[in-house]
């Protein structure tokens, strides 16, 4: 029996140590339940309290759609939109933080429940109207669907004709492309249908595309990342060239470059544009560069006579801001009995000299000479030549170009 009591015993002793284990984990869950979950009050849109109480619980409607607040003109309190009524954004699965305070106007005559007549409104495809006036429509915020130049569509009738009611307009307050129901993105970003093509308008509303201002490109991403692009300083975008080849850098074979083209020829002419135009480099047909001196236009030739003097004679009269480049000079004496030195002049400064021969059977009696550097005279000044001896007549001539450097 004593065997029998003390195995009773014990087993009601295991029994009550298990049971108080249970409870005990249950009560602990219990209590972990409860301090996990978030209580949130169910209210409908009328009953919400005003933000100039201070903090209050979060509310939602009756369907659990949790409300956000949309910001109204100064002095007013705020008004409520559920955050997940696809209706409210015409389309779009939840509606955005927040909006931004845009306008106040005035309801005018003739209205309906769903088109108010708002003569040169602000308002925008995307924006939220709320009512402000007592009345039906008091506290009723509904987005616009569409927009003309004096008139305003909402997505969803108000409860009674608004025609005098007082309206604020409220405009999202982020930068996201939601498309409507035509596939249209600009509504939502309150900027303009732009086509490809289409002149540019002033006032044009466009998104803008960000850059980042380097005084000097610098790697800033590895390969596959995203990167703004580059502008210098004057805000002009960096670009590279194909070749990537700095200065001073050696030519390797397979190396890449930019071709630099030049119009082939056959004959050249002296005129291929208008003074000012952009023009290409010309080559002979067996690829030469042709190269002058100086454009055709602004090459001469002349020359002067001394005739029984020792005065100085011009060549080539002076040339109004310009110089004279002398590339060769010939003279001839038609004395035959009297040589005499030559000297050249820019103005009435020696820049070169020679002389010539009386004319005979043994002698030819002239002078020439050619310049590899051509002689370079002073702006506005004539290239002279003077004998040194009288004589019945000795003529030199001057061939070059002028030019304003």
């Amino acid at each position: 029996m004593n065997v029998l009591k003390k195995s009773y015993y014990m087993y009601v002793r295991r029994f009550a140590i298990k049971f108080s284990l249970a409870v005990a984990i249950l009560l602990c869950q219990t209590q972990l339940s409860y301090a996990q979950q978030t209580f949130i009050q169910n209210e409908s849109q009328a009953e919400l309290g005003s933000p100039a109480l201070g903090p209050s619980a979060a509310s939602v409607d009756s369907k659990g759609n949790l409300y956000t607040s949309v910001i109204g003109p100064s002095g007013e309190t705020q008004s409520i939109i559920p955050v997940s009524n696809a209706t409210d954004l015409n389309g779009v699965g939840s509606s955005p933080v927040g909006y931004y305070f845009a306008n106040v106007d005035t309801v005018e005559a003739a209205s309906t429940t769903t088109v108010l007549n708002l003569t040169a409104h602000v308002a925008k495809v995307g924006d939220v109207v709320k009512f402000r006036t007592a009345g039906a429509n008091l506290g009723m915020t509904v987005p616009i669907c569409s927009v003309t130049a004096n008139t305003v569509t909402l997505c969803n009738a108000v409860a009674t004709d608004p025609s005098g009611n007082s309206v604020g307009f409220g405009r999202p307050s982020f930068t996201r492309a939601f498309a409507d129901e035509t596939g249209s993105t600009a509504a939502f970003l309150g900027v303009a249908n732009v086509n490809e093509d289409a002149a540019a308008a002033s006032g044009d509303a466009l998104v803008g595309v960000a850059g980042v201002i380097e005084t000097s490109p610098s790697a800033t991403a590895g390969a596959g990342d995203y990167v703004p692009p580059k502008f210098d300083s004057f805000g002009y975008l960096w670009t590279r060239d194909r070749s990537n080849i700095q200065e001073d850098d050696a030519m390797l074979n397979g190396q890449l470059g930019i071709p630099v083209l030049f119009q082939a020829l056959s004959a050249v002419s002296q005129s291929v544009g208008t003074s000012g135009d952009a023009a290409n480099p010309a080559m002979d047909l067996g690829n030469r560069q042709i190269t002058t001196l100086a454009p055709a236009g602004e090459t001469f030739q002349s020359c002067g006579t001394a005739t029984a003097t020792t005065g100085d004679v011009a060549i080539k009269a002076a040339v109004v801001s310009n110089r004279h480049y002398i590339t060769a000079i010939t003279c001839k004496n038609t004395s035959t009995t009297v040589a005499t030195p030559l000297d050249f002049k820019d103005g009435s400064t020696i820049i070169a000299v020679g002389a010539v021969s009386q004319t005979s059977t043994a002698a030819a009696g002239s002078f020439e000479v050619q310049f590899p550097v051509p002689l370079r005279g002073t702006a506005n000044t004539a290239i002279n030549f003077a004998t040194n001896v009288s004589t019945s007549s000795v003529t030199c001539c001057a061939s070059g170009y002028i030019s304003t450097i």
